[in-house]
């Protein structure tokens, strides 16, 4: 019932729904749920963290939706210290502290934390990936460009590539 209030846009009916449950009632999935559509706009964030830091027990689902939510608002210094404070740090945290940091201009940290996400094929896939996805990125003719980013490991030629490749 919380999810479908969400879902709907409800958040005020998700919120009742959700006090009314008992805590015995309450898991992950609708914690989630109740933190994800409040995390969604600038209005909700503080009640999504208020949320947050009253649950029994997070997952990586908890942390990505206060994460993602903090970066959509435009706040990259909550963003970062949760993310920091996550246990364990999967690749859409790094996606979205890497991609809000490169949206508001800080792409010097947005590099930086790329490169502390080390190196693995699946990170980098799912990773520009989801960069693709969210942004609108201008494909400029490759020729002899394509080794030279190789040789620099450019996030944003790196996902120009990918899409040319796709």
């Amino acid at each position: 019932m919380v999810d479908a209030y969400v879902r709907a846009g409800k958040l005020g009916s998700a919120l009742e729904v959700f006090y009314a449950m008992g805590d015995d009632k309450k898991n992950l999935i609708s914690w989630n749920s109740i933190i994800g559509g409040y995390a969604r706009s600038v209005d909700g964030i503080g009640i999504a963290r208020e949320l947050f830091d009253q649950m029994p027990a997070r997952d990586n689902v908890s942390w990505n939706l206060m994460i993602d939510g903090y970066v959509k608002c435009g706040m990259m210094a909550e963003a970062l210290k949760l993310f920091e404070e996550m246990p364990e740090r999967d690749v859409i945290a790094w996606a979205s502290v890497i991609k809000g940091y490169v949206e508001v201009g800080n792409i010097e940290l947005g590099q930086h934390l790329f490169d502390e996400m080390g190196e693995g094929r699946d990170h980098w896939n799912i990773m520009i990936t989801r960069l693709r996805k969210e942004w609108i990125i201008p494909m400029a003719p490759l020729g002899d460009y394509s080794s030279t980013i190789s040789n620099f490991g450019r996030i944003h030629d790196g996902i120009c590539i990918h899409k040319y490749i796709e």
